[in-house]
């Protein structure tokens, strides 16, 4: 048996309730709650507090009437930053004096205080970097002098700003008589007449710190203290935040988001409009007294794109206006683009999937809930989490679609339109040993796009001819123009056939070498060949050694090849092909007379190393 005492005349007790549990329960309203905190071990918990009738605190299933039936509303996030003012000697109401020093204080932990014209009723204003100063923020003239309050750490810090100031003691009345100076020990009536204090008037020592003078210094109103008694509960979604205390009093309640007021009146509080993976700064206060401080971060929209096929997905972009949509890099080649989505400035996920001949652009739907604002009569949309479903009250609904098999989806992908076939420009591929050729139907334009294996590798006109690429291995080409795709081939190179097959098979060796640079001739070629006979692209031919009726050939396999002459460089570039590519007609490749035998086209050719010599016998 556990119990939790914390509410004066009130004890709760649950039976059965685990020791562990006891850094996880809270007081709501004067009913006793397990406080959900989403992980692994807190889900098994909701689990185990559902059988035993435990009300659970924070779970986003609608269990708790009063967090779902909370006040919403819609904030603004674009907030401008305020550089917090200096302290000058300037004329404020009928008296000069030094404003309050607001530059070195952390502008992120810090409030205005204000009371009304009796002294009393302070209320938090707001942050000092994100709202102006309150007009009625101090007048020293009639002593309302200027508060400020600082959390740092759930420590609160209440200060009050004193201007420097000489003062005299008049014996006669038994009174002080104080002016505010400048730190140049000047006074200044409310005329604007400059006067000469005699020597009678003292400065207070607390006016001089390390040997420098101060305009005015913060004093601490009472002892440092820790927030206490309540604490603050803050759950956040994607797009909303929900504010609430473990002890809810009566009156109302001030709640400050990135240190503006949002919101005064009864908790919970809802606050919605927010960015997705943002970081909040979240403060509750009431009668002027601060109860909380949070910094809390709302849920991220993760865009699913595991169970696209890598090599038929590409990411589609907009600019900030919707328009000048860019086809980037295939989802595998690399990460997503920088402005690939930012769902809290409209722009949606794109991609595009390109199979074959047939092209489909997707978008990404979010799992949202739509909220009816009796207010204004219309619909409001906030993302959330896939642990978010129908409301019990009604006050949210999340639509059919995002359930599926049993299932809730945090999203789902839609065909933004029709799936289509390829353009009129049809994409024509074909390859060759060391060469790929990309065409269409229709070629004109200089704005085509070829990727190879998801890398964008030509933006020009076609035909576009990619070199050097390894023989025997299967490439993924895909074609666009402009931004509208035209289709996508995957083609496999053709492999360089060494032609064993007019050889003496019991005298013809295969010569290797092993990996310490050693010659070896001792397989006939009637056996499978060695590991990495020969490998082209290596520059690692393939040898044969004959040995016959006392002599011994050493012969070299010579592929067919193109030759092409480069005018810009005067170089010579050869390109391994298969005995189906002959001459080019417009000269830009040549294949040498040695190809061509008795008419017919050879696929390549042996061709001795050395001279033919004498086996020695041992």
């Amino acid at each position: 048996m556990y119990g939790l005492a914390g509410q004066p005349g009130i004890e709760t007790v649950i039976p059965d309730i685990k020791e562990d549990y006891k850094n996880e329960v809270i007081i709501q309203s004067n009913t006793l709650y397990y406080k959900y905190v989403n992980t692994e071990d807190s889900e098994k918990r909701v689990k185990w507090c559902k059988e035993t009738g435990i009300p659970v605190w924070g779970y986003s299933e609608g269990e708790i009437e009063d967090e779902d039936e909370g006040n919403y509303d819609k904030i603004d996030t674009n907030v401008d930053e305020i550089t917090p003012e200096e302290s000058t000697y300037k004329k404020v109401g009928n008296i000069y004096l030094n404003t309050p020093d607001l530059s070195n204080l952390n502008p992120k932990s810090t409030y205005y205080i204000t009371y009304d014209k009796d002294g009393k009723n302070p209320k938090i204003y707001g942050r000092i970097d994100r709202v102006e100063a309150p007009d009625d923020w101090y007048n020293y003239e009639t002593k309302m002098y200027a508060n400020i309050v600082t959390v740092t750490n759930n420590q609160v810090a209440y200060w009050v700003w004193i201007p420097r100031y000489k003062y005299v003691l008049n014996n006669d009345t038994q009174s002080v008589d104080a002016k505010f100076i400048s730190k140049d020990d000047k006074y200044i009536n409310s005329d604007g007449s400059e006067e000469t204090l005699d020597s009678s008037f003292i400065l207070p020592e607390a006016f001089t710190f390390n040997s420098k003078q101060l305009n005015g210094y913060w004093m601490s109103k009472y002892e440092i203290s820790e927030f206490g008694g309540q604490e603050l509960l803050v759950n956040t979604d994607i797009s909303k935040l929900t504010v609430s205390s473990s002890i809810i009093e009566e009156g109302d309640y001030q709640v400050y988001i990135n240190g503006k007021l949002q919101y005064t009146g009864t908790l919970p509080y809802t606050a919605i409009g927010l960015e997705p993976g943002t970081t909040y700064e979240v403060t509750l206060a009431k009668d002027g007294k601060m109860l909380g401080n949070k910094e809390v971060t709302t849920e991220t929209i993760y865009v699913d794109i595991s169970n696209f096929n890598p090599e038929a997905t590409y990411y589609v972009t907009y600019d900030e206006n919707g328009q000048n949509m860019q086809i980037a890099n295939r989802i595998d080649k690399g990460p997503a683009p920088s402005n690939w989505y930012d769902y809290a400035k409209k722009r949606w996920a794109n991609i595009v999937t390109i199979t074959n001949q047939e092209v489909a652009f997707w978008v990404y739907v979010p799992r949202y809930a739509y909220i009816l604002n009796t207010e204004s009569q219309r619909v409001d949309v906030e993302f959330v989490t896939k642990n978010v479903k129908n409301n019990s009250s009604g006050v949210y609904q999340i639509p059919e679609a995002f359930t599926f098999n049993g299932q809730e989806l945090s999203g789902f992908w839609i065909s933004k339109y029709e799936i289509s076939e390829g353009t009129a420009d049809q994409l024509t591929v074909s390859s060759n040993i060391n060469t790929i050729t990309v065409s269409a139907g229709n070629s004109e334009g200089d704005d085509f796009k070829v990727y190879i294996d998801g890398e964008l590798k030509h933006t020009g006109k076609l035909p576009y001819t990619i070199e050097k690429v390894q023989e025997g291995k299967e490439y993924d080409v895909c074609l666009m123009k402009g931004n509208m795709p035209i289709g996508r081939q995957k083609v496999t190179t053709k492999t360089i056939e060494v032609d064993l097959s007019n050889l003496d098979k019991e005298n013809t060796y295969y010569v290797y070498w092993d990996e310490n640079g050693q010659e070896h001739s001792d397989i006939p070629i009637s056996k499978s060949p060695p590991k990495n006979w020969y490998d082209y692209s290596q520059k690692r031919w393939a040898n044969i050694v004959t040995k016959a009726n006392g002599q011994i050939a050493y012969w070299v396999w010579v592929p067919r090849y193109a030759y092409k002459l480069n005018n810009t460089t005067q170089t010579v570039s050869i390109e391994f092909v298969t005995k189906d590519v002959k001459n080019n007609s417009s000269g830009v490749y040549q294949i040498p007379e040695a190809f061509t035998f008795n008419g017919k086209e050879l696929s390549g050719f042996w061709i001795s190393k050395y001279e033919i010599s004498e086996e020695i016998k041992q």
